[in-house]
């Protein structure tokens, strides 16, 4: 009797402890407060560094506001990674300087009353502010060779407005009363640190800069409103001496990513395939300058049960896209003209949601 007793008492205590070990394995809502994972990387231009930021929730303790991102830096010869800020910051748009010194970025630090561009020597670590925007800066790349600095930033609120939000006249006026997205120009080399104005009266959504410097591809819109952000986005080439705005592109309805090939000749677009598309799931390439029509150009999703997600240069002539298809995730890579794609990475081999080329 004894022994049955104490067979059945270990028996429940196992299955007790199991039960505990599960209920600890077990994914719950309160694990939604702990979960933390990667959201940006960035290969260095020498290929020797991958800079990264990873999600921190915001704990309940904590201010009302949004989750923290934190930025990393793994070594790829020692494959360790090292933490460079991680006290409650929000670190966004990562990339690197030129000469794979120094890590570049989005944040509002210390005293900041708007988002700044910043860079962070990976050697010595003395972070310092690149631009002191007078409004949050949205978007921002540096040229090829360094030495300047574009940026997106909303217009200053005018000095009559700002007088009336003073003495408590905040009512808005619905879709009247927006402010322009601009593209500034900071030289990085001149005494002067501040900024030219490309743009005015339209809004800037995206831009990328020509290999040589000398042109800026724009999309632009009229009006900096939700529907013009969506479907309202034409293409657009800008001097950056003159500051002479051309179009490139007419395109029909939705637009958004754009990227220049090595050479300069040729500029790779993710879009709808017309104005009923609801998707940006089309590949189109166009020369630059370019003669063509919209209509004109090679889709290089036609015929195909694809949705292309990103789109990067391999080299003067190929591009890389990553596709959905189904539920599947692919790499394809895809000659200028070329009637068909090479897979790479074929649908269902393996999950991943981004990929980027290093020079």
């Amino acid at each position: 009797m004894i022994k049955s007793f104490t067979y059945s008492f270990l028996s429940l205590m196992f299955l007790i402890s199991a039960a505990l070990t599960a209920q600890e394995n077990t994914f719950t809502s309160y694990d939604l407060l702990r979960m933390k994972y990667v959201v940006e990387t960035s290969i260095s231009p020498d290929g020797n560094f991958i800079s990264y930021t990873v999600h921190v929730p915001r704990q309940l303790t904590d201010e009302p506001g949004k989750h923290y991102r934190y930025l990393y830096l793994y070594d790829l010869a020692n494959e360790k990674s090292v933490k460079l800020l991680g006290n409650k910051d929000f670190i966004s748009s990562i990339g690197w300087m030129p000469d794979s010194k120094s890590i570049t970025f989005r944040a509002k630090l210390n005293d900041d009353t708007y988002t700044q561009v910043y860079q962070l020597p990976i050697d010595s670590g003395e972070l310092e502010a690149i631009t002191n925007s007078t409004h949050s800066v949205l978007q921002y790349q540096f040229s090829k060779d360094g030495n300047q600095l574009a940026f997106v930033s909303t217009s200053v609120v005018s000095e009559e407005k700002q007088n009336l939000l003073e003495s408590g006249f905040d009512a808005e006026i619905y879709e009247e009363e927006y402010l322009d997205r601009n593209l500034y120009l900071l030289d990085l080399e001149s005494q002067s640190m501040d900024p030219r104005q490309l743009t005015e009266n339209v809004s800037v959504y995206d831009f990328q800069w020509s290999p040589d410097g000398k042109q800026i591809a724009a999309f632009i819109a009229d009006k900096n409103l939700v529907d013009y952000s969506y479907m309202f986005k034409r293409v657009y080439l800008i001097d950056t001496f003159s500051g002479k705005r051309s179009l490139h592109l007419e395109n029909p309805g939705k637009i958004t990513q754009m990227v220049w090939s090595p050479d300069g000749k040729h500029i790779a677009f993710i879009a709808a395939s017309g104005i009923n598309d609801a998707v940006t799931g089309s590949l189109f390439i166009t020369e630059v300058p370019s003669t063509k029509k919209f209509e004109e150009l090679k889709n290089y999703a036609d015929g195909l049960e694809i949705s292309i997600r990103k789109v990067d240069w391999k080299d003067d002539s190929t591009v890389l896209f990553l596709t959905e298809e189904g539920v599947d995730i692919s790499l394809s890579e895809q000659e200028i003209d070329d009637a068909e794609r090479k897979l790479l990475i074929k649908p269902g081999q393996i999950v991943f949601s981004s990929f980027d080329v290093n020079d």
